[in-house]
């Protein structure tokens, strides 16, 4: 059986498939990309709960807490739609436009 060739992608092409997507998140590593599925009740609840446990301890700090629906740039080859994220840069504070990430 012949092994399938891989197929790498720009993050242009990244970007526009992200923005494209209503039903599916996609996360991006160094061209290649990978849907992201949905996950089970126990970890949806472990997820919320450390939101939860954050949220207060960071209150009157520079930092944020992120759900699983902010996409974050990690550098021009990777952007992940992490569960949680503490963010204290005050750039991920910012309105961004969406196309840029």
């Amino acid at each position: 059986m012949a092994i399938p060739p891989e197929h790498w992608i720009s993050l242009e092409e990244y970007l526009e498939l992200d923005r494209a997507s209503t039903d599916v998140k996609y996360e991006y590593v160094d061209g290649r990309i990978y849907a992201m599925t949905g996950g089970s009740t126990s970890h949806s609840l472990i997820a919320t709960n450390i939101y939860a446990l954050l949220r207060p301890h960071l209150r009157g700090s520079p930092c944020r807490v992120y759900d699983k629906d902010m996409k974050f740039c990690l550098s021009e080859k990777v952007r992940y739609y992490p569960d949680v994220t503490v963010s204290c840069d005050p750039r991920d504070t910012q309105v961004v436009k969406h196309d840029l990430y």
